[in-house]
């Protein structure tokens, strides 16, 4: 478990590096209008469209996640120093999606593994850890890079320093993949082996999956049009578009209409990044407490609040002060999806269903986000957040009167 916390950490620090800064780097560095700026970001929102699922199939194959891991982390290394190499609207565009399409999936990756070397420590009798309680260890990643790059851009430009740090934690994440237990998948009657934290000892299990004919997509398909998961997936899928539109476009708004400089956009970044660590620790008291229903509806209406004041209100006060509805907004996209679907996943299926979601919700989320956003943006910067506000209007009107956590007479989840 601590090396696969490590992991998270070190996966997204590369995020980190990229995400506040990607946007401004297309428009100041590669000299991008906001509908090509669009353009780009939707062609990498192809990644988690199509490769998600592939992956997470080939981990439910039972090949090892750690060589999966490893080899994202190495080729989206190598994509990375592509796009350093090259300039022009094209070059771009397509090193940036190479990239997205092997890194974006190491999130549902990552998350099914994490659920199926849980399962097999708690059958063992070792400590497992709650899934937010590992997951935090990448919200604490992604602020570093924000840090290492506001002390670099106070004499450097943006290019090509944000590159080349997301290029060195590429290599460390890479090399802490080698440190990942081995773990084989069930449909064989194969062993899971893992380390006993603090020690030497290995542990074989067992495992006793049930023999299955159809393929693992196929039957995470059919749990997901189950009535109940598609409501969610809708609500999400909302989100999501809402979200590509403000991760696209709030970096742009920061530098040209509220005046920040290109060294203050990580750091911004890492104030709702904060917020977002306790979020995330306090995760499963929140759901214990309110439900995982009520929890979605607050995550997805501060949401709804903090695309009206970027729209409304648009001075840096405002601007850096709905960095406090950070932590809430990502906990619910990212962190309760994953916890939800893991309770409707059977184990020859575990990492498929989180694929298809990353497909379906994010992937597709992110390509009509990143596209409208553009649209949008060229009139309008502030128009592309009311346009953000009304989709996740709609998505909370969804999950407060037609999503239920459970069906009626089923016994409720433990909060996690």
């Amino acid at each position: 478990m601590r090396n696969l916390s490590i992991q998270y950490f070190l996966v997204f620090t590369v995020l980190g590096a990229l995400t506040p800064f990607v946007p401004v780097f297309l428009a100041s560095s590669r000299g991008m209008n906001a509908a090509e700026v669009g353009y780009v970001l939707s062609a990498a929102s192809l990644a988690p469209i199509l490769s998600p699922v592939i992956i997470t199939f080939l981990a439910d194959a039972a090949l090892s996640a750690r060589v999966l891991i490893g080899l994202a982390c190495l080729t989206g290394g190598v994509c990375l120093a592509g796009m350093l190499g090259s300039g022009g609207f094209w070059p771009t565009l397509i090193f940036y999606c190479l990239f997205s399409l092997v890194y974006l999936p190491l999130t549902p990756v990552q998350d099914g593994f994490y659920f199926a070397l849980s399962k097999h420590r708690a059958a063992a009798g070792l400590r497992t850890r709650p899934y937010h309680r590992i997951r935090v260890w990448g919200t604490v990643g992604f602020i570093l890079p924000g840090v290492v790059l506001w002390a670099l851009l106070q004499r450097e430009s943006l290019d090509p320093w944000m590159l080349l740090v997301a290029m060195g934690f590429a290599g460390l994440a890479l090399g802490n993949s080698f440190t990942l237990p081995v773990l084989l998948g069930e449909e064989r009657g194969r062993k899971i082996a893992a380390k006993v934290e603090g020690g030497e000892e290995s542990l074989a299990v067992e495992t006793t999956g049930r023999p299955e004919s159809t393929l693992p997509t196929v039957a995470a398909l059919r749990v997901c049009l189950q009535k109940r998961l598609l409501i969610f997936f809708v609500a999400m899928f909302l989100t999501n578009v809402a979200a590509a539109m403000y991760y696209g476009f709030y970096p742009i708004y920061l530098k040209t209409t509220v005046g920040f400089g290109d060294s203050w956009l990580g750091v911004i970044a890492d104030v709702g990044v904060v917020v977002e660590i306790f979020f995330m620790l306090a995760f499963g008291r929140m759901v214990a407490w309110l439900g995982l229903k009520r929890y979605l509806v607050m995550g997805v209406g501060c949401m709804t609040l903090r695309m009206l004041f970027l729209a409304v209100l648009p001075c840096p006060l405002v601007a850096v002060g709905t960095q406090l509805f950070h932590g809430v907004q990502v906990v619910s996209m990212h962190v309760a999806p994953p916890v939800y679907l893991d309770r409707h996943a059977q184990d020859h299926y575990r990492s498929s269903i989180q694929g298809l979601f990353s497909m379906v919700v994010i992937g597709l989320g992110r390509l009509g986000g990143n596209i409208l956003g553009g649209q949008v943006a060229m009139v309008s910067l502030q128009g592309a957040f009311y346009v953000a506000a009304g989709l996740c209007v709609l998505a909370t009107l969804l999950l407060a009167f037609y999503f239920r956590e459970q069906e009626v007479g089923e016994a409720a989840p433990a909060g996690g």
